[in-house]
């Protein structure tokens, strides 16, 4: 009485369960482990009249991944299912047979599954396998494209399969410098900046639809994000069908971005990325804007460029939510893409851009044919859109629309045309001083280039100096 602990009183009763002792020839009772979906793995038998379920017990627990369900199914008769452990029991999702009694039970650790009634069924033992977290890492260093698309490769590993990933990028924390520590002043102020954009996080490709083992690869263009640019911490998570989730080691790098040759432009960029990452500078890119236009007819000539940047000024003063200045945020990136591209028009690139980026999704997602085509003739149509653009803008004016021939370089091109129709028509005798008159046009005219690059070299000098100067009062 006292040996059997918690079972006395089923066992007293045991002996007046007569369908136990008296159990028809006719009764069967019919058991198997259901392993999750997800594994692949096929269901595991465990009837009694099956030599290897019997021999169970003496070869030690079944091992079945961990969220199984063992059913247990009994025709003729009643079911009766003691479990211990990790087994507990759950409600059937169909219903049984006419006829029969089933019970469920989900395995979510080690246990065992003892049926008493009928009687002269084994005991099961389970050893529930867990499902392990995936892994991902990157295979090497993220590359820049020529665009300023980034490239990231990884290395992503399951025992079942990923069926998710992606990339999450944040602001690089602050480092330390002078000795300054967490909790300074200094930390206070970095730590309180105010982002008016979220960090970019985008879904990586995976190598197939459930990677166990494999490298993928992703090409994302943030070039365009106001995160570009900065210095930022790559961090690439994995899901797997079971919930879990890995994520890999932080890699610190830079954030690729769009390369802007006029000096005015990348200006603005700057301007608008420390903006963009902290509204509470808005006074510090407000004085940078007023600094630019400063001594228009050295730095900013072309009247359209000084109203732009007034403009931009205004727009910027007056901005009294996150809302607006974020608005402003568009506004410079949309003005410094309009001075880097020297007039080509915004909706034959954002056209370019639309086609490559759907024949790009198309490809990623395995189109059919037909619209691998269909993409692909509206990729060539934007590009020779853009191409027309170009050679009309180039007729117009060789030398760009912002930049009119100044009036000694017409006369150079005056006289070099006049002297081009004189070789046409000249005689044996007087072809070698024409052409010693067309290399002074051309020592006339690299002279003049020369000229004018020191004089733009002088400017920025000037200008920079200025800026630092003007900071330095501030």
């Amino acid at each position: 009485f006292f040996a059997a602990g918690d079972e006395r009183a089923m066992r007293l009763g045991a002996a007046f369960h007569w369908n136990g002792v008296l159990a028809p020839t006719n009764v069967r009772v019919d058991a198997w482990v259901t392993p999750p979906l997800y594994t692949g793995k096929p269901p595991v038998i465990l009837s009694a009249a099956n030599k290897e379920a019997a021999a169970l017990p003496a070869s030690g627990p079944l091992a079945v991944p961990a969220g199984s369900t063992l059913i247990v199914r009994s025709s003729g008769g009643s079911l009766d299912v003691v479990v211990s452990g990790g087994l507990k029991e759950v409600a059937p999702t169909e219903a049984a047979p006419k006829g029969t009694n089933e019970k469920h039970f989900a395995i979510s650790g080690d246990g065992t599954a003892h049926v008493r009634a009928p009687s002269g069924q084994p005991q099961w033992a389970f050893a529930a396998t867990p499902d392990r977290a995936p892994t991902i890492a990157l295979a090497k260093d993220p590359e820049r494209q020529a665009r300023g698309g980034l490239q990231l490769t990884y290395k992503i590993e399951d025992d079942y399969g990923v069926t998710g990933a992606d990339a999450q990028i944040g602001l690089r924390a602050a480092d330390t410098k002078d000795g300054v520590k967490d909790g300074s002043k200094e930390a206070d102020t970095k730590a309180a900046a105010r982002p008016l954009f979220q960090p970019p996080q985008f879904p990586l490709v995976l190598p197939n639809a459930r990677t166990r083992n494999g490298v993928g690869q992703t090409v994302k263009d943030l070039s365009e994000d106001p995160y570009a640019g900065a210095d930022v911490t790559l961090t690439l998570t994995a899901k797997d069908e079971a919930g879990n989730e890995a994520k890999s080691e932080p890699f610190n790098m830079r954030l690729p971005e769009r390369l802007f040759t006029n000096l005015l432009a990348r200006a603005l960029v700057e301007q608008r990325r420390i903006l963009a990452l902290d509204a509470n500078k808005n006074s510090d890119v407000y004085a940078a804007l007023d600094a630019l236009m400063i001594a228009p007819e050295l730095f900013t000539p072309d009247a359209g460029c000084y109203l732009g940047l007034r403009s931009l000024a205004l727009q910027l003063e007056a901005a009294r939510t996150d809302d607006a200045l974020r608005d402003v945020v568009g506004s410079m990136w949309a003005f410094a893409v309009t001075i880097e591209d020297d007039g080509v028009a915004g909706s034959v690139n954002a056209a370019l851009r639309s086609a490559q980026d759907a024949l790009k999704r198309a490809l990623e997602r395995g189109a059919s044919e037909d619209e691998i085509k269909a993409l692909t003739q509206k990729l060539r149509e934007a590009m020779a859109g853009k191409v027309r653009d170009l050679a009309r803008r180039a007729e117009q004016n060789p030398l760009g629309p912002r930049q009119p021939f100044p009036a000694e370089v017409q006369l150079i091109l005056d006289k070099a045309v006049e002297l081009r129709q004189k070789t046409q028509h000249a005689k044996p005798e007087q072809l070698e001083e024409l052409a010693q008159q067309q290399d002074v046009l051309r020592q006339q005219l690299q002279a003049y280039r020369k000229s004018a690059n020191s004089r733009a070299k002088g400017g920025e000098d000037g200008a920079n100096q200025f800026t630092r100067d003007r900071k330095c009062g501030s």
